[in-house]
């Protein structure tokens, strides 16, 4: 057990690894925050996906929306317990995934923005 311990406390000091994970996590809060504050009366149907020349659009309900956060949490949890797992044995792909949530984070607080902006 203190193994697991010892190794957290050195994820914990390296900035690297602690920064994106802090920041993906913030944003992710953020974008949760914005989006609850922005959909809370919402009781009509939202367009999820504008309709493009051959394509139909896509319709779903606010809590669709917050699907799309919380699949996001789950991703990045996921990677956050990847990276802590493959601290020791490789830290270049424990980094990867570290600022791999960033990116992922970006691309589902610009699909929620444009989710919200387009209604």
């Amino acid at each position: 057990m203190d193994n697991y311990k010892a190794r957290l406390r050195r994820m914990a000091k390296d900035a690297f690894i602690r920064n994106p994970l802090l920041i993906a996590g913030a944003l992710l809060t953020v974008l949760a925050v914005i989006t609850g504050y922005q959909l809370w009366d919402v009781g009509h149907l939202l367009v999820l996906r504008a309709p493009g020349e051959t394509m139909p659009g896509f319709s779903g309900t606010r809590y669709d929306v917050f699907t799309i956060i919380v699949s996001g949490v789950m991703a990045w949890a996921m990677n956050s317990l990847l990276a802590y797992a493959l601290y020791d044995k490789s830290r270049f792909v424990s980094y990867l995934l570290a600022y791999f949530n960033i990116f992922l984070v970006v691309l589902i607080f610009i699909a929620v923005g444009v989710i919200i902006s387009a209604n």
